[in-house]
């Protein structure tokens, strides 16, 4: 009788063994889900050019949105920088107008400081007295719809205002604020 409690009682440890190691799979397989906020870049270059001095050797991103540190790696290459004027425009009015014949929404927004852009993460120009203190653009050149209190980057090439080489969205606020805000 006592042999018959004894293999009972190594199965039984065996099958609580068995339950932990599947609860830690179940477990670790799900945190890997939603670890989704740290990558690592390396270096894995051996022998070449290093005078690339933004070029990162490992990085922790502990931004929550892995979508704008994308977008925003295209804004911290220096010789992006020397060839074009990135600046930040926060999105006020919409208005509907003609062009081609056909009816279009025109949106405008004012440049918002540098200071202001890199709080969302983001580096921009530094604002001068040539800048375009104000941007429009049509729906339709766009990828994106556009709302009111967005904020987007629009790169210009260097020192020319008048045309815009891309704009892309750069924060979108949630909720919605006091006053009028549909457009």
């Amino acid at each position: 009788m006592r042999d018959d409690e004894e293999n009972k009682g190594e199965v039984m440890k065996k099958l609580i063994i068995l339950c932990l190691g599947i609860i830690g799979v179940f477990l670790i397989v799900q945190c890997s889900k939603f670890n989704n906020n740290t990558e690592v870049y390396v270096d894995t270059q051996l022998e070449g050019n290093h005078d690339d001095e933004n070029e990162r050797k490992s990085y922790y991103d502990n931004d929550s949105s892995q979508e704008s540190e994308a977008l925003n790696d295209k804004y911290l290459s220096r010789e992006e920088n020397k060839e074009y004027d990135i600046y930040a425009y926060d999105l006020t009015t919409r208005e509907i107008q003609s062009r081609n014949g056909q009816d279009e929404y025109v949106y405008r927004g004012n440049v918002i400081s540098s200071s202001q852009a890199e709080s969302y993460g983001y580096h921009t120009t530094p604002i001068t007295k040539e800048v375009a203190k104000s941007i429009k653009f049509w729906r339709n050149d766009v990828d994106f719809v556009p709302k009111k209190g967005e904020i987007v980057l629009v790169k210009f090439p260097k020192g020319n205002y008048k045309t815009y080489i891309d704009i892309e969205l750069m924060y979108k606020p949630t909720g919605k604020p006091n006053g009028e805000w549909n457009w």
